[in-house]
């Protein structure tokens, strides 16, 4: 009886610590992302297969618009800042796995023939590479 109460003791400590652990990596990119941006706090969205992780920060403001996007991406395996920036107008979102579509259009357009999809553009976030949309497939 006496070693059935230990054992079941160990698995109830070797399960709470599974989860500390996995909670420790969320907070991990969090601190990383809060203080590459200076900013107190930010939303948060993983990719597909929860290995990245893009955090954005708009302050609220009068004029729609006026305040720029922060964003970063965090590899969550080792906390690591794969890209970050800030866009005016603009916007980011996760295209699929491992690809953001980034919205980076400028504050004064180029003419009158220019449309959204001439400023958007995806970002493959394993690579490290800019994909222009003419050359995306869908």
């Amino acid at each position: 009886m006496r070693n059935i109460i230990l054992i079941f003791s160990l698995i109830v400590v070797i399960g709470c610590n599974k989860k500390v652990a996995s909670g420790n990596s969320s907070s991990g990119y969090r601190e990383v992302a809060y203080e590459a941006l200076d900013i107190p706090q930010m939303q948060f969205t993983e990719n597909i297969s929860k290995d990245y992780v893009l955090g954005t920060f708009q302050n609220r403001a009068d004029v729609p618009g006026s305040e720029p996007l922060k964003y970063i991406v965090i590899k969550i395996a080792d906390n690591s800042v794969i890209k970050k920036g800030s866009i005016p107008n603009g916007s980011v979102k996760w295209a699929d796995d491992y690809q953001l579509e980034i919205v980076a259009p400028p504050g004064m357009p180029e003419g009158n023939d220019k449309t959204i999809a001439d400023y958007t553009y995806r970002f493959d976030v394993k690579s490290g590479k800019k994909i222009q949309q003419a050359t995306i497939s869908n």
